[in-house]
């Protein structure tokens, strides 16, 4: 895949047969610059050009296939016919994932002294970023169909609701997959062309869309399935980029990472969080209040699992809920907390 994106040609000098072997139609773009390079531009759209791939391969219909070693960014150098070479060109390129493990390089970014032979060293952030989407397929069942999808399923889109821009010799496409289970529609564009463009969000009914994917975003923040960001009515889309939003109640949910509890109420969570302590209700001296009140050592201080954050989480409470926690606390990351 990474092949598909910065070769315009074939390169398969290094099979003896003076590059007359292999399919010369590879229907790929180099996005700037022939293979090897160290134009951070170049580099950053061929990043992002992969992401994209992948998102449009994993919120597909039928089985998802992929090359070994797709999901590190691996290369054989522009050699289409590579299946006699006994290089690098055919080899698994473990260290990638040693580093992902150790957590190093998980948010990497291309850089102008990535190593030569690599070209864009997305490995370890490209790895994360994959996972995450085989995780969310996994999770979305609507996306794994066993029939075929009808109106019922899915919605198109173009830059307006409802308005699919079929003829439109810009390539921009936006649907809404519709979840019949748990009511979590998914809203999903690419923009596949070189200029910005203003999308109005399809309208849900007591829910608020959350980013979960921006390919235009650098690591980690391309997918933040546990730091959502609530969007209003409009979203410009970067060039060359795909876009992933989910529908989730605007009032009452609580999302966040592995080390707190996903979907309680409000009212729940922070009654029972010791962590949460340095919530100060609305009304301290309210005799319905289920919150514990901070001591005097606590007086003015943020506990270490609220902090203001770019990813922000809408904890918007239902207003008929008791009036010491009415409230909305819709700038703070929880996905830093413990258990």
């Amino acid at each position: 895949m990474m092949d598909l994106v910065s070769f315009d040609v074939k390169h398969n000098e290094a099979n003896g047969e003076n590059n007359r072997d292999g399919e010369s139609h590879n229907s790929s773009w180099n996005c700037g610059a022939e293979g090897i390079t160290h134009d951070i531009a170049v580099l950053s759209l061929r990043h992002r050009q992969v992401r994209n791939f992948f998102v449009a391969l994993f919120l597909s219909a039928g089985t998802p296939m992929m090359l070994m070693a797709d999901e590190t960014g691996h290369t054989k150098h522009g050699n289409n016919n590579a299946w006699c070479q006994d290089t690098e060109a055919n080899y698994f390129q473990w260290n990638l994932l040693r580093a992902d493990r150790s957590g190093a390089g998980g948010s990497r970014e291309p850089s102008s002294e990535d190593h030569p032979s690599r070209d864009v060293n997305v490995g370890c952030a490209l790895h994360r970023f994959v996972r995450s989407m085989i995780r969310f397929r996994r999770k979305h069942r609507m996306f794994r169909p066993d029939a075929f999808v009808g109106e019922k399923d899915i919605t198109w889109h173009g830059r307006r609701p409802g308005l699919p821009q079929w003829e439109s010799a810009y390539n921009l496409l936006a649907f809404t997959m519709k979840d019949h289970e748990r009511g979590e529609d998914v809203y999903v564009a690419f923009n596949a062309g070189g200029e910005e463009q203003d999308l109005e969000l399809p309208a849900v009914v007591g829910k608020t869309w959350f980013r979960i994917v921006d390919t235009n975003r650098s690591p980690p923040n391309d997918f933040v399935d546990f730091k959502t960001v609530a969007l209003q009515h409009h979203y410009r889309i970067a060039p060359w980029s795909a876009l992933v939003l989910k529908a989730l109640p605007a009032e009452a949910e609580i999302l966040v990472g592995p080390g707190l509890m996903r979907s309680y109420s409000a009212t729940a969570q922070l009654a029972r969080t010791s962590t949460m302590r340095g919530f100060v209700p609305e009304d301290q001296n309210s005799a319905d209040s289920t919150l514990p009140q901070p001591g005097p050592s606590q007086q003015g201080q943020r506990p270490s699992v609220l902090r203001e954050t770019e990813s922000r989480v809408n904890l918007a409470v239902r207003q008929e809920m008791p009036r010491s926690i009415s409230r909305s606390f819709s700038r703070w990351d929880l996905s830093q907390g413990h258990s």
